[in-house]
């Protein structure tokens, strides 16, 4: 599974890089919860987060972990974004 950070270098280019990293780190950190709460490993992150499923356990359908993965990681970004907007914070 792939899944990329819309905007990523413009918002790189309008914040401070003080209030880019924060908000990145924020992102990368509760991306990967739903990744490897579904047995998900996480091969890369950077602009784009990349995860695996099925290298460690073939216990349930991958597919559909990384498809529940995915759906999590989209409420995660809606979470992110109200918080961001409750403490009026720029939104990624």
């Amino acid at each position: 599974m792939i899944a990329d950070i819309r905007g990523y270098l413009d918002y790189l280019d309008k914040y401070p890089p003080e209030t880019a990293f924060n908000t990145l780190n924020l992102y990368f950190l509760r991306r990967v919860q739903p990744i490897l709460e579904r047995g998900g490993t996480i091969g890369n992150m950077f602009e784009d987060t990349t995860a695996l499923f099925g290298i460690l356990s073939t216990a349930d359908s991958v597919t559909k972990l990384a498809v529940n993965a995915a759906f999590s990681m989209i409420e995660v970004a809606k979470e992110i974004r109200e918080f961001q907007q409750a403490n009026n914070l720029p939104i990624l």
